[in-house]
């Protein structure tokens, strides 16, 4: 299953599309939040968020960064570019 959007060809598989659309509604605010509170109670595996995340990223839709602590697990802050809103919001 794919999706297109015809004001810029961009063709996201479902999970590409559903991954988009969560960062797009964002944590507090729309665009952007902590990927795991985002994903926290999706239908996503755990496993899989990566490689969807890792394939937005490439395509220019989102960026990442990851915010280390000592003994504390990475965490990781997601923001949606201005191609990942135009995907989302075509017009």
């Amino acid at each position: 299953m794919s999706n297109t959007n015809a004001t810029n060809q961009v063709k996201l598989p479902g999970n590409e599309t559903y991954l988009l659309k969560l960062i797009d509604k964002g944590m507090d605010e729309a665009g952007c939040g902590w990927l795991h509170e985002i994903t926290d109670g999706s239908a996503f595996s755990p496993l899989s968020i990566p490689g969807v995340l890792g394939s937005l990223i490439k395509k220019g839709l989102v960026e990442s960064f990851d915010e280390r602590e000592p003994d504390m697990p990475v965490c990781y802050w997601v923001t949606i570019t201005e191609a990942g809103s135009a995907v989302c919001r075509p017009f």
